[in-house]
């Protein structure tokens, strides 16, 4: 066993838990926040649908994605849904919806420890 496996069987068996940490967009004058997997906000379903179209896309022109990444005990479809609706995608989608084409969409990350 490598340390970070060590370490997070220490943290399950001691029954310590990451917050999840979230990412955030500013557009026209208003923040949105994301977390991975989030669907609460008001335009979720607009964003999930674009961001599997992208996610579509990107795997039609060959983007093979790294689900030995995700460190976590879960099952492989777990892992590609993870990496899938992270929250910085989920908040790229929605700066996507909202904004022109070639509009820079400045995303910020807030580390888990901090949320």
């Amino acid at each position: 066993m490598d340390n970070a496996e060590t370490v997070r069987w220490s943290m399950h068996k001691k029954g310590v838990r990451k917050s999840t940490g979230k990412s955030w967009v500013e557009l026209h004058g208003a923040i949105h926040h994301f977390r991975a997997g989030d669907r609460s906000h008001p335009e979720s379903e607009a964003i999930y649908k674009l961001l599997e179209a992208l996610i579509h896309r990107t795997k039609m022109e060959g983007y093979v994605s790294s689900p030995d990444l995700v460190l976590m005990d879960i099952s492989e479809e777990e892992k590609e849904e993870n990496l899938n609706y992270h929250s910085e995608k989920l908040a790229l989608a929605f700066g996507i919806l909202k904004s022109s084409p070639g509009t820079e969409i400045p995303i910020s990350k807030k580390p888990a420890y901090l949320c």
